[in-house]
């Protein structure tokens, strides 16, 4: 399934769902604070924004089903034990990761693995 064919199929589901609940596209609308003319386009298979998709569900009572979409990633059970409870709040690079590990044994020079990024710091000599 591509993404043209997943948007068509959501689409179609809201409008049946819409049409099962015995609502208008002008209530629907209203009720979500969309335009007419984008529920139109959702409904017809077109591309909308996530903001308005949201504000369509959220009216026809299936945004629980929403979350669902993309699923939670389970935690390496390594990095479990490095952030002690912590919550992982970005993706080093592998330039940093690598110098700040073994800070006490480096021997290489820099350029073993490309240039490193302008904040990161110098490695140090063993």
């Amino acid at each position: 399934m591509n993404h043209k064919s997943a948007i068509e199929i959501v689409g179609v589901k809201g409008r049946q769902l819409r049409i099962d609940l015995g609502q208008k596209q002008e209530e629907l609308a209203g009720n979500a604070g969309i335009s007419l003319s984008t529920l139109k386009a959702f409904e017809s298979g077109k591309s909308i924004s996530v903001a308005n998709l949201v504000k369509t569900l959220a009216q026809l009572d299936c945004l629980d089903a929403f979350e669902q979409i993309i699923p939670d990633v389970a935690p390496n059970p390594l990095d479990l034990i490095k952030l002690e409870g912590k919550t992982r709040q970005r993706v080093r690079s592998l330039w940093l990761t690598i110098s700040q590990r073994f800070s006490t044994k480096l021997v290489v020079s820099p350029p073993f693995i490309g240039t490193p990024p302008k904040d990161a710091p110098e490695p140090k000599q063993a």
